[in-house]
């Protein structure tokens, strides 16, 4: 890019990086010591992809980063000096940021940076670099799967790394298959640094799936035991507004019975049960859409009539 045209922003404005600004930086004596900050210094500012609205500047700190780094490299990938990470990743994507750029550096590891993610050249890279460690989202996967062929050398690798979206179990059958390598998926935002949860390398991924379909009986007892501090359950009697209850029938997690107790203690409330569980909430917006679309297209009818207040001229009883 032509410095002449570079903008850099800052707080107060946009300067232009001409050839004098460049000039004076360039002349500006180095610091021979590194600036103090605290862990609970902003360290970068990310921007979020928008997903619930519009972008968000996340202000992410230095102990963030760095546990976040520690905990991804020693307790997942398990990284070491003697690893070799491929980075698919923008650095400018939280992702690629902690678990590949900064994970790389904690653990003294190699980074192999791709500038543009291109399957084949990726498996080059591989063969050619002896990488271990691969990082990417799940499209990443499915293409490397498609593009193998049969003199690909993958054998050096040990572990990969999922993570932006959810992996199909087939693209994950189908990539472990071919590539002989176990995949580790994660979830995170950019304001978690990015790791929030993820898949322990040291318990087998059955063990996983049986805590998530493993039925009520234990999990209810704790769901009744929190109960005992859910102080808010108090003031459910106390909702006036007409409030939509959707609850799952075969939800492994959240039993039918807490959706039964919300819709008897709120006074309004409509009570949609459905088929599946309450990731379908997620999944299934084509199908949840003209439920909501029906329950707030009901006429609204007051409970009580209007009623003239202190602050406010009139409001609604409802």
């Amino acid at each position: 890019m032509d410095v002449e045209r570079l903008a850099v922003c800052v707080v107060s404005g946009c300067i232009l990086a001409d050839a004098d600004l460049m000039a004076a930086v360039t002349a500006t004596a180095p610091r021979v010591c590194p600036v103090e900050r605290a862990d609970s210094d902003t360290a970068v500012i990310l921007h979020t992809s928008g997903t619930t609205g519009k972008p968000k500047g996340a202000e992410l700190t230095y102990a963030g980063l760095r546990r976040n780094a520690q905990i991804s490299m020693d307790n997942l990938a398990r990284g070491t000096h003697k690893d070799v990470i491929i980075g698919c990743l923008p650095l400018f994507h939280v992702f690629g940021l902690t678990c590949g750029l900064n994970g790389a550096v904690y653990a003294q590891a190699t980074l192999v940076l791709i500038p543009r993610f291109d399957p084949v050249v990726v498996l080059d890279a591989i063969a050619a670099e002896k990488v271990t460690v691969f990082e990417g989202v799940p499209t990443m996967y499915s293409a490397l799967v498609a593009a193998r062929r049969p003199t690909d050398d993958t054998s050096s690798l040990r572990v990969c790394v999922s993570g932006g979206e959810a992996l199909p179990a087939q693209v994950i059958t189908d990539f472990e298959d071919a590539f002989d390598a176990v995949i580790l998926e994660g979830y995170g935002l950019s304001e978690t640094s990015p790791v929030a949860c993820f898949i322990r390398p040291d318990k087998p991924r059955k063990v996983v799936i049986r805590q998530v379909h493993a039925g009520c009986t234990k999990g209810y007892l704790h769901q009744l035991m929190a109960g005992w501090v859910w102080t808010s359950i108090h003031a459910l009697p106390a909702i006036r507004q007409r409030t939509l209850v959707i609850s799952g029938t075969d939800d492994p997690i959240i039993p039918m019975i807490n959706a039964h107790i919300l819709s008897r203690l709120i006074p309004r409330a409509t009570l949609h049960a459905h088929g599946g569980g309450h990731i379908d909430l997620v999944l299934n917006a084509a199908v949840f859409g003209p439920v909501v679309d029906e329950f707030l297209g009901t006429p609204r009818t007051a409970r009580r009539p209007w009623r003239r207040t202190i602050d406010v001229e009139l409001t609604p009883g409802d």
